[in-house]
């Protein structure tokens, strides 16, 4: 994290004061995140939110919400076991929807993310789904197919895929974000 930290910094100090030239292809992030994580959390509300806002034009960002959860699968069931309980599991399913049915615009994605991460923070989270019905009426997002797909086999199977994204990593995760 703390490296990703001095790039992103790195990037908003060039932007702002050396005034970078725009080469032909933008930064690209990875973000390895889970959805109630508070470093997560934070990592969201303080740094890629506000950074995307200034320099979101010269970023290309994939969020990949996972971390350090597991699943195993035998035969055709398939259980996901996720760091901070089953409420981030659905809240990883949802951003995965989320991902997916907003065709991995962050100009849409990053702002609901943002909004859902916001609610998360310190607060008790009873009800995921309705938060995030609640942060995609905010940001003008029909919120049918994403719940749709976070209720179904098609949200477990991007979850998964995801976590299959989360293990092939060099080096290894061992903290989030990632």
């Amino acid at each position: 994290m703390k490296y990703l930290l001095v790039f992103v910094s790195f990037l908003y100090y060039c932007h702002n004061l050396v005034k970078c030239q725009k080469s032909t292809e933008n930064v690209k992030i990875d973000v390895y995140y889970e959805t109630l994580c508070p470093d997560s959390i934070q990592f969201i509300r303080q740094k890629l939110f506000p950074v995307f806002g200034k320099i979101g034009e010269i970023m290309d960002i994939n969020l990949i919400p996972y971390g350090k959860a597991e699943h195993t699968q035998y035969r055709e069931d398939v259980e996901i076991y996720c760091h901070h309980g089953s409420k981030e599991c659905e809240g990883n399913t949802i951003q995965s929807c989320a991902i997916k049915y907003l065709d991995n615009n962050m100009t849409i994605v990053l702002p609901f993310v943002n909004c859902m991460e916001n609610r998360f923070y310190g607060r008790y989270r009873p009800h995921i789904s309705t938060i995030a019905n609640e942060c995609a009426i905010n940001h003008g997002i029909n919120y049918t197919q994403i719940q749709s797909c976070s209720s179904s086999l098609e949200g477990k199977r991007l979850h998964i895929k995801n976590g299959e994204k989360t293990q092939r990593l060099s080096p290894k995760l061992t903290f989030v974000p990632w």
